[in-house]
């Protein structure tokens, strides 16, 4: 394990890597609360002096691949943290996306280039960010912009990326300060790896703590957390992801647990 402090843009900015949220993980799900608040620090610390910093917290991180070969993609786990990066990436997208709309086409460029794409990347390999398979469409989506397009949108991702649109409109003052704050975001990287380190083990203990993880949650991840990546993507997409389909996105929230309980009891 490592820890070092770090700027988040420059978390980011690496030509050649990709932050992974992994499948059991939570959907996104910071609310206008959340973002508010974030909103109002990042507004905030834009106005102080050049010295002046905010500290966000921390983001653990697990690389699939312990070699890193030249121009391949860094692949790296989110294990906690994933919805500041989220969201901070939902802010950028919408940072600019409003810097094209007055014009500053090239801000617009650098941002995508500089924190959201890898220009390198084939696929999914271009996003620095590759969120859960419940978020990811309309995630990629919003940096493509293309959202119109979709049929059944994360609604707590796109309620975000509205909100920040709707905060950004009309005041390039604005505007201004909220690319300043983000520059002034550090937090604590822990990178993690996978000779002396075990992410099961440390994604359960930081999950012991906070907001409970359901019956569901704690099903899935005994079921996952033992596989490597590749393995879980497959398990998940094929017997886990068509269980959610079939439940729809509110139901498998509230539902799913009694279900499963009653299932194991009949069996």
């Amino acid at each position: 394990m490592r820890a070092k402090e770090t700027n988040f843009l420059k978390l980011m900015e690496s030509q050649f890597n990709q932050y992974i949220v992994p499948i059991y993980q939570r959907t996104y799900s910071w609310g206008e609360k959340q973002c508010q608040v974030l909103w109002e620090d990042i507004i905030k610390i834009s106005k102080r002096k050049n010295t002046d910093r905010h500290f966000i917290g921390s983001a653990v991180c697990f690389k699939t691949e312990e070699i890193d070969l030249p121009g391949q993609i860094k692949q790296e786990i989110i294990i906690d943290g994933q919805q500041r990066i989220t969201t901070l990436s939902l802010l950028m997208i919408a940072i600019a996306r409003t810097y094209e709309k007055i014009g500053q086409e090239n801000v617009a460029v650098a941002i995508r280039k500089n924190y959201l794409i890898n220009e390198d990347g084939k696929n999914e390999e271009r996003y620095k960010l590759l969120p859960i398979n419940q978020d990811k469409e309309t995630y990629l989506d919003l940096v493509n912009g293309t959202e119109n397009e979709l049929k059944n949108a994360s609604k707590p991702v796109m309620d975000a990326f509205n909100l920040f649109m709707s905060l950004l409109e009309g005041d390039e003052e604005i505007l201004k300060c909220a690319y300043i704050g983000l520059q002034k975001l550090d937090l604590v990287y822990i990178g993690l790896s996978s000779d002396s380190d075990n992410p099961q083990l440390i994604f359960e203990s930081m999950n012991s703590t906070g907001l409970k993880l359901t019956q569901g949650d704690l099903l899935r991840n005994y079921l996952l957390l033992d596989l490597n990546f590749k393995e879980q993507e497959e398990v998940y997409k094929k017997y886990w992801r068509p269980i959610e389909l079939d439940f729809g996105v509110e139901a498998y929230k509230e539902k799913f647990d009694y279900f499963i309980r009653d299932y194991l009891m009949i069996k």
